[in-house]
């Protein structure tokens, strides 16, 4: 098979010869790449998309290097009940980012999950005057106020304060990112600053259920899709019924309030503006869809790069003793550029040709945002840890184009800040709980960190490189296989 001899002698992007992926790539170009086999020779069925998630899932950077160069749109299929699914991963910067912004080519896949829980949102739609209306009025209200820089850090930093004092073990010093800060402070940031303020345990259990349905339920498991259903329709209800009137009846008493909430329900929508209090409902919920899980995801991540980087977290401690926010800031993005989601869906609404490739009706396209970020096409010396990198090409930590993360400039602010508390409380001494309790770990059935324990303050802390179930993305020549 002279394609595996092609596969295998790229040596320089870390794949192995013996990789089993191999075998079934027998056509390639600089523009496309299918995986076809002889008849004599074919796969078990979903052999190729088994084989190439494992090794996205165990260290995806060899195979990006080696699909952007031979295969910067490559095509596979995944075996599905009546009928097999035709997928195409696209790993080139340049073709992300054009893609992204194809919104009428590629759709969003949410609504399907998305509208009977927490109803019409404007993630679930692409361009369309909806879609513009409903982003234009959430992101004018979340970032209003020449303000909102300092109160979004003053918060953040009380917050991460409050949860380091209750979640620390004073004789070990340890603390669990995951349980005690990632998700607890995104909560809380819903409650505070976007005025969301349901109890946190009911919070967080509409977070879970929703986000995992919209999100990582790639099998549609009915199981799924019901619990997160349900959740929508709970939060919905408390929103409704609960929350508003509560807060119209406290901006009786203080009409100042400025939270997101009582700046909607203070706002005077004209009728054809079409923005009604369903449309509050709906997007109120939509703030913690769109928060909890993901800021949590984003302040472990982060955090483990730089405990994987000792020459990033010098950096760090340096940055916050001097009281440099912007330095920090520049280090925790660059940090998880190491660390993006591998992929974003989109679904072809029809036939049709971009950057030299075509594209079928229904074909499930996955944007690598991971491969972008790591491709030298498209940023300098990508594997080179710089916080004062200039680029003018987008690093896709919020996404990209009209799905752009709604809450991007809240994000901006507290993720970093939550960073600088950690730091601080650790007084210079900071690293992995000893052992694999050291470790990142993730829930089993989705990407959510679930585990991240550090300890703070205490001499002699293990500050190794050690990363479960997260990609080595700086390291790949120690890979094992």
């Amino acid at each position: 098979m002279v394609a595996n001899m092609q596969f295998a002698s790229r040596k320089s992007d870390g794949l192995p010869s013996n990789c089993p992926m191999s075998k079934y790539l027998l056509t390639s170009s600089n523009k496309a790449a299918s995986l076809h086999v002889e008849e004599e020779s074919s796969p078990p069925p979903g052999m190729v998309y088994n084989t190439f998630f494992g090794l996205v899932n165990s260290n995806p950077d060899p195979i990006f290097s080696f699909l952007r160069v031979v295969a910067p749109f490559f095509t596979m299929t995944k075996p599905g009940g009546e009928k097999d699914i035709k997928i195409t991963v696209v790993t080139r910067g340049k073709d992300v980012e054009e893609l992204f912004s194809q919104h009428t080519l590629l759709n969003v896949p949410y609504a399907k999950a998305m509208v009977p829980s927490v109803g019409p949102f404007m993630l679930a739609s692409d361009k369309c005057p909806f879609h513009s209306r409903e982003k234009s009025i959430m992101m004018s209200l979340i970032s209003q106020g020449d303000d909102m820089v300092s109160t979004v850090k003053e918060m953040t930093s009380a917050i991460a304060k409050e949860n380091i004092a209750h979640g620390l073990e004073t004789k070990t010093g340890e603390i669990d990112i995951a349980a005690h800060l990632g998700r607890k402070v995104a909560a809380k940031i819903v409650q505070r600053y976007f005025g969301f303020d349901a109890p946190e345990e009911m919070l967080l259990k509409w977070s879970s259920a929703t986000h995992y349905s919209f999100f990582n339920n790639d099998n549609s498991e009915e199981d799924v899709n019901r619990k997160g259903i349900e959740a929508g329709i709970e939060m919905r209800n408390y929103i409704r019924d609960v929350l508003i009137p509560k807060r119209k009846e406290a901006l009786k008493r203080e009409p100042n309030k400025q939270d997101v909430v009582s700046r909607l329900l203070q706002t005077e929508f004209t009728k054809d503006t079409e923005f009604d209090e369903e449309r509050i409902v709906s997007n109120v919920a939509g703030f913690v869809v769109g928060s909890i899980e993901t800021m949590n995801n984003v302040i472990c991540k982060t955090m483990n790069q730089l405990l994987n980087k000792p020459e990033a977290m010098d950096m760090a401690q340096k940055a916050v003793d001097a009281g440099d926010d912007e330095g920090i800031s520049r280090i925790c993005w660059e940090a998880l550029r190491f660390d993006v989601p591998v992929f974003v869906k989109r679904v072809v609404s029809e036939d049709c040709d971009i950057n030299g490739h075509h594209f079928e009706k229904g074909t499930v396209v996955l944007l690598s945002r991971r491969s972008a970020v790591m491709d030298p096409e498209w940023i300098e010396n990508p594997m080179v840890f710089n916080p004062h990198r200039k680029s003018d090409n987008p690093m896709f930590h919020f996404g990209h184009g009209i799905h752009t993360c709604l809450g991007r400039d809240v994000a901006k602010i507290a993720v970093p800040m939550v960073i600088k508390e950690i730091i601080l409380h650790g007084n210079g001494m900071i690293g992995r709980v000893e052992g694999p309790l050291g470790d990142m770990k993730f829930n089993q059935s989705s990407d959510y960190v679930e585990s991240l324990k550090v300890k703070l303050g205490v001499e002699n802390v293990d500050s190794g490189f050690r990363s479960l179930n997260v990609y080595k993305a700086w390291k790949t020549t120690d890979v094992k296989w």
